[in-house]
C-alpha cells in the first residue's frame, strides 16, 4: 500500500516527477482529507492529509518513505459557461461566485459542476451551456479555509469555540462578584441569559417573592425596600 501523509512544499526533480505515480482524481475527492483509492497498476492508496488540505491537478503527495504520486484532475462530468460577451460571461462569474459555486475560469467559458437550478439561472441570464466529460480545477479562495463556511473547519470546531466562550463570560462574572468558585453560578449559556425583571403591575400589587439576601428590589445591595402591600 502506498501511504502519502503529506502535500510536498519544495519542486521535485524531473527524475523524481518521472518515477512517481499519477494519482487521477475527481474534484469531489480532491477536496478530501482522507481518502482510499488505487492506482492504474491496482495499488492500494491511503490518503491522510491535515484537515484543510487543497489538492490541485499537479500537486505532489508525499509520504512518510520519502514516496511520491502526483495528483492529476480526472475527467468527470462538468456543465461548459459561454456568453455572448464578455460582460455577460462576467455577470454569470459574479452569480456563481455570490453563492460560493466551486468554478474553473478560462477566457472565454466557465466550468462548473451539473447543477439543474444554477443551469436555469445562467440561462435565464443568457448564458449557453453544454455538458461534456473534462478534468475539472476550480479556481482556490486567495484563503481556502477561512471562517465557518465549512472550508476545512468543522460544526464541532465551532461549537466548542461558542461553549468555551459562554464559560469564559460566566467565569468572568463570578469573579467580578467575588464568588469564582461558587457552585451556585449559572453555568454555559445560562449564564448569559439576564433574569427576568418584575413588571410595575407585579410590584405594586406586592406580587413579588422576597429579595435575595442582602439586595433590595432596585437590584443593587440596600437599593431600595419591599414595596407595601395594599
Amino acid at each position: 500500500m502506498l501511504r502519502l501523509t503529506t502535500v510536498r512544499a519544495e519542486a521535485p526533480t524531473a527524475e523524481e516527477l518521472a518515477g512517481a505515480p499519477r494519482l487521477r482524481l475527481t474534484h469531489e475527492e480532491r477536496v478530501r482529507s482522507r481518502l482510499a483509492t488505487v492506482l492504474a497498476d491496482g495499488t492500494a492508496v491511503a490518503i491522510l492529509l491535515p484537515r484543510g488540505s487543497l489538492l490541485r491537478d499537479g500537486t505532489v503527495l508525499a509520504g512518510d518513505d520519502g514516496a511520491l504520486a502526483v495528483v492529476e484532475a480526472a475527467p468527470q462530468p462538468v456543465a461548459r459557461i459561454a456568453a455572448a460577451s464578455a460582460l455577460d460571461l462576467l455577470r454569470a462569474t459574479y452569480h456563481l461566485a455570490n453563492r460560493h459555486v466551486p468554478v474553473q475560469l478560462a477566457v472565454d467559458h466557465l466550468l462548473i459542476e451539473p447543477d439543474p437550478v444554477l443551469e436555469r439561472m445562467l440561462a435565464a441570464l443568457g448564458a449557453r451551456i453544454e455538458h461534456l466529460d473534462a478534468p475539472f480545477d476550480p479556481e482556490a479562495g486567495a484563503d481556502h479555509a477561512h471562517g465557518a463556511h465549512a472550508h476545512g473547519v468543522d460544526a464541532e470546531d465551532v461549537a466548542a469555540g461558542a461553549i468555551g466562550e459562554a464559560l469564559s463570560i460566566a467565569a468572568h462574572r463570578a469573579e467580578r462578584r467575588g464568588r469564582p468558585d461558587s457552585a451556585d453560578e449559572p453555568q454555559g449559556v445560562e449564564a448569559l441569559t439576564p433574569p427576568p425583571q418584575p413588571s410595575p403591575a407585579a410590584q405594586g400589587r406586592g406580587l413579588l417573592p422576597p429579595p435575595p439576601a442582602g439586595e433590595g428590589w432596585g437590584g443593587g445591595v440596600g437599593a431600595a425596600t419591599r414595596p407595601a402591600q395594599s
